[in-house]
């Protein structure tokens, strides 16, 4: 009776520290290995400016290529915006272990917007012209459908102007 209730004991101990360790092993485990938060796998975007949401890992390596042959090497803490061009990238992070290679395509596009700023002295309106694009472009300036002026605008910049169509295109 006594040789049983010393075996009993025995399997006790062995499920208690197979239990702790495994508990440990898996807070381990999650405390370093890198995870993605955003952006998405796969995902496809207008924005330029990519907001990369990250736990545990120590670079972003991005590329133009799936095989990560030439990429970039970016050191991060947490999170970091980083702007790209127009295209399609290939990323992982890397901390303790890595992840996945991930894909993210940055969509092109044209926008050109106008708000009255005022009348000048001419008695023409002046007009904020500004890309909000993601592409340099090339903006030609009408009055009374004479062309009357050009000039090229690249993403997020603003210039004032009179005129009373602006018709904007890839450079």
């Amino acid at each position: 009776m006594e040789k049983n209730m010393k075996k009993k004991w025995i399997y006790v101990l062995d499920v208690l520290v197979i239990s702790i360790t495994v508990i440990v092993l898996l807070y381990f485990f999650n405390s370093v290995t890198p995870m993605v938060i955003a952006p998405l796998n796969e995902e496809n975007t207008t924005n330029s400016t990519v907001l990369f949401e990250l736990k545990n890992a120590d670079y972003i390596l991005i590329d133009d290529n799936i095989n990560l042959t030439s990429p970039e090497k970016i050191f991060v803490k947490d999170n970091i915006s980083i702007n790209l061009k127009p295209g399609t990238y290939y990323w992982k992070i890397k901390g303790m272990t890595e992840s996945e290679i991930r894909k993210l395509t940055i969509i092109s596009s044209v926008d050109l917007r106008l708000r009255k700023v005022e009348n000048n002295s001419e008695n023409n309106q002046i007009y904020e012209v500004v890309n909000s694009g993601s592409e340099i472009l090339n903006v030609d300036v009408y009055e009374n459908d004479n062309l009357t002026g050009n000039f090229i605008l690249n993403p997020e910049e603003t210039i004032n102007d009179s005129g009373n169509k602006f018709i904007g295109g890839k450079k």
